[in-house]
């Protein structure tokens, strides 16, 4: 029998060990549960975030996909091994292709290029990703349809965001359109250019006509001590022109000058129309012998030019003339005559006096000008040292300086006084590049023409 104590002891152990074990086992329990319901937790949330992910990623695939098929030119991308990653629907519709047949392979891949050509591209390729070059050239493409495009192609490296090589972009731009009209333009500008050469060598031809209308200077020699004739073409040729006539066995001269309508061709045609006059009135003066004078001769060309060009009225189609200066050198009487129709006649005296003959305020030939205008003339004596000018107003009509004002007859008398002293040819050079310096980015604006002639 055992005794009291021992049975206490067993009774108080069995409960206590029954209770402890039961609690043990709740709290096992409870904490299982926990973290079963925090990895289901934490499984249904990643499960939410990946397909949040997975929908964003779909959206923004479904976008980018939209817009390469937004894009009108051919397009395709390669991964950092040059493997097709996909192309555009243009590109598709553009070589015929179906381009599930191309994705996952590379250039090397494709059978129905040349092994040299396959080989070329996949090292362009290789060579584009690894260095992230920008590669562009022009090149002939086949199309689906089977017709040769002249296409820009444009080919360009990424990196990811690592930094690291990413893969390629490339691009075809069909230009042969483009082209086409290129092409067309090359055509017309070459014909263009073919025109102007021609156009150019006939007024370079017209040009040596109308230098041969020019006189010998042998007669200013002859003449003068010492003279000089400036005369520039805005153009090839111009509108202004001047004529020498020697008579009485060589002991007068006739000087014209005249400043025809416009310049170039226009004022070169005018200046043959005034060259005609002008024979036609040396021929009347020789034979029929009579009194030379220089305001007579402007009398004439300006009935003749009205009557040539039927400019009588203010309703005839043409409006041409000239503006000019006629000189007669008398070089036994010592004798100067001059009339002007809107060009004056500068006289230095030899101790560099300078007085300006004024012209008539009236022009040759025009339509507003008067059939019947008679002119007036001005004589004057002349001594040993004495400088006479006759200029166009091509020269102080040019405009320049600081402000772009006419350079003006101001200015030129003050050169005329600074420089008279200076011998003619010195002179000339003076005149030229004073104008333009003047001139300065200025556009030349008309002929310019000047004679010097010193007693």
């Amino acid at each position: 029998m055992r005794s009291d104590q021992e049975e206490r002891n067993r009774i108080v152990n069995l409960w206590v060990n029954t209770n402890v074990e039961k609690i043990m086992n709740w709290n096992v329990l409870f904490k299982i549960l926990f973290f079963f319901l925090l990895i289901l937790a934490g499984t249904l949330f990643w499960t939410w975030r990946v397909k949040r992910i997975q929908k964003e990623l779909a959206d923004s695939n479904f976008l980018m996909h939209n817009l390469l098929n937004a894009i009108p030119n051919p397009l395709f991308y390669k991964d950092v091994n040059g493997v097709f990653l996909g192309f555009n629907q243009a590109y598709e519709e553009a070589f015929g292709i179906d381009s599930t047949h191309f994705i996952g392979k590379t250039v090397l891949e494709l059978d129905y290029l040349p092994s040299e050509d396959r080989l070329k591209y996949h090292q362009e390729d290789m060579r584009v990703i690894q260095h992230t070059l920008s590669l562009k050239r022009e090149q002939d493409m086949v199309f689906h349809d089977g017709a040769v495009h002249h296409t820009l192609y444009s080919v360009n490296g990424f990196k990811t965001l690592k930094g690291k090589p990413g893969g390629l972009i490339g691009i075809f731009a069909d230009i042969s359109h483009q082209k086409k009209i290129q092409h067309e333009l090359e055509i017309s500008r070459h014909e263009v250019e073919e025109s102007h050469k021609a156009m150019k060598d006939s007024i370079e031809y017209a040009s040596l006509i109308q230098h041969s209308l020019l006189p010998n200077h042998t007669l200013l020699h002859h003449f003068f001590s010492d003279y000089c004739v400036l005369w520039q073409p805005k153009d090839i040729v111009g509108g202004d022109i001047y004529f020498m006539e020697e008579f009485d066995d060589g002991n007068t001269l006739l000087v014209m000058m005249m400043d025809c309508t416009g310049h170039g061709v226009a004022g070169a045609f005018v200046t043959m129309l005034v060259k005609a006059v002008e024979r036609q009135i040396i021929a009347t003066i020789r034979h029929q012998h009579e009194r030379i004078s220089p305001a007579k001769i402007l009398g004439i060309f300006n009935q003749s030019i009205k009557h040539l060009l039927n400019q009588h009225d203010a309703s005839a189609i043409n409006n041409a003339g000239f503006d000019g200066a006629v000189l007669l050198y008398d070089k036994i009487n010592a004798r100067m005559t001059f009339a002007g129709a809107c060009l004056p006649l500068f006289c230095l005296q030899a101790d560099g006096t300078l007085s300006i003959l004024q012209s008539d305020k009236h022009s040759v030939g025009y339509k507003q000008s008067q059939t019947e205008y008679v002119f007036r003339e001005h004589v004057l004596s002349v001594e040993q040292g004495m400088r006479f000018y006759i200029t166009s107003d091509g020269f102080w009509d040019q405009n320049g300086g600081e402000k772009g004002f006419p350079f003006g007859k101001s200015r030129f008398t003050d050169l005329l006084k600074q420089h008279y002293q200076e011998p003619f040819a010195d002179q000339e050079e003076i005149f030229i590049k004073t104008l333009h310096a003047y001139q300065g980015t200025e556009i030349r604006s008309d002929d310019i023409m000047l004679i010097g002639l010193k007693i």
